[in-house]
């Protein structure tokens, strides 16, 4: 009977989990997208610092393993700053076409 009825809670959290997902995927609130530029942000610097050959590591590295973990480090941090950009220009992108909009009756004012 205890088993039946955990099985029902596994089942409703599982599902439960499935539908917020769904839910985050659909509708992106602006904390999700913060906090997944903080986290890669803060991956990326971590790998870079760790596998940049600054640190001594107290494991077995290859030279081409870390090579590997810095360079994903990098490119986690440019791709995430790209990212972040592209989203700050398309926010001002409707100011921006205003205004360029506004320039020739700001000129023929002259």
């Amino acid at each position: 009977m205890i088993e039946r009825f955990l099985d029902g809670v596994n089942l409703s959290i599982l599902l439960s989990t499935v539908l917020i997902f769904i839910g985050w995927i659909t509708v992106t609130p602006p904390i999700f997208n913060l906090l997944s530029f903080i986290v890669k942000t803060l991956v990326g610097i971590y790998l870079v610092i760790k596998f940049s050959g600054m640190f001594p590591s107290l494991h077995a590295v290859s030279y081409f393993d870390r090579k590997i973990c810095f360079l994903s480090g990098m490119y986690l941090i440019v791709f995430t700053l790209g990212d972040y950009i592209h989203s700050v220009a398309y926010k001002v992108r409707p100011w921006v076409l205003h205004t360029i909009e506004q320039v020739p009756s700001i000129i023929s004012r002259e």
